[in-house]
């Protein structure tokens, strides 16, 4: 019975070869039990629902590509996380530089190796958190799953809407999330525009927290001139 294979898609499992479900033998009564897969799957569905999908396709390690030092030395690193993510994973600086690529390359690792990630887009996410934040029941179900996953992305973390200043509703929820996170030493990558200088500067109890939790090996920074990769490209096709 655990020969047969199933048509489960979105990932390839080789214990249940993709029917959800795996045959055991008990008092000599044969009953089914659910494969670990399943969690898996619906870490995958949740990822693609919440529109890291396409990305999950498109931005693996294999594809990062690495012509400077710099991108090499990144990609180790986010290799290296990637198969043992202790700690935080944070990458910081330039737009364009791959921050978001290398952050979803881990997440495509991690769920292949069974883990539950959630991803979130800092800027909807808090937008949707102060927009309840009088109801402390709406709210609370709102923070819950970021404060409480597994393994949780954030994208472009304190980024607004129009580019404005963080509020100081924007830093306490962030604060909120952050120190409940470090608190769980739950295990937590973020991508930001933001360098870890400025912010520092927001709120330095919430910064120093992930800078504790991301060491040296796992905090890139990417400053200076020529790290926009996307502009760069642009310009060779041009």
């Amino acid at each position: 019975m655990n020969m047969i294979p199933g048509t489960l898609e979105g990932y390839d499992c080789p214990l249940c070869l993709n029917r959800g479900y795996i045959s055991v033998r008990k008092d000599g009564h044969t009953m089914s039990r659910v494969c670990s897969c399943m969690e898996i799957r619906r870490s995958i569905k949740r990822a693609q629902h919440s529109g890291l999908g396409k990305l999950l396709e498109d931005c693996t390690f294999e594809s990062y590509e690495t012509p400077e030092p710099w991108q090499k030395k990144a990609k180790e690193k986010a290799s290296a996380y990637a198969e043992n993510p202790e700690g935080w994973f944070v990458a910081a600086g330039r737009a364009g530089s791959g921050k978001t690529h290398l952050c979803t390359a881990i997440c495509k690792v991690l769920l292949a190796k069974g883990r539950s990630v959630r991803y979130e887009m800092w800027r909807q996410s808090s937008q949707r958190i102060r927009a309840v934040a009088m109801d402390a029941e709406a709210k609370q179900e709102l923070m819950e799953p970021l404060i409480g996953a597994d393994v949780l992305y954030i994208d472009d973390f304190m980024k607004t809407a129009g580019g404005n200043s963080p509020t100081k509703a924007d830093i306490e929820l962030a604060f909120d999330v952050i120190n409940a996170r470090y608190n769980a030493r739950a295990t937590t990558i973020l991508s930001t525009e933001w360098s870890i200088d400025g912010l520092l500067n927001l709120d330095e109890a919430m910064a120093s927290r992930i800078v504790e939790m991301a060491s040296k090996s796992t905090l890139l920074t990417f400053s200076g001139e020529g790290k926009n990769w996307r502009l760069h490209r642009f310009a060779e096709g041009r």
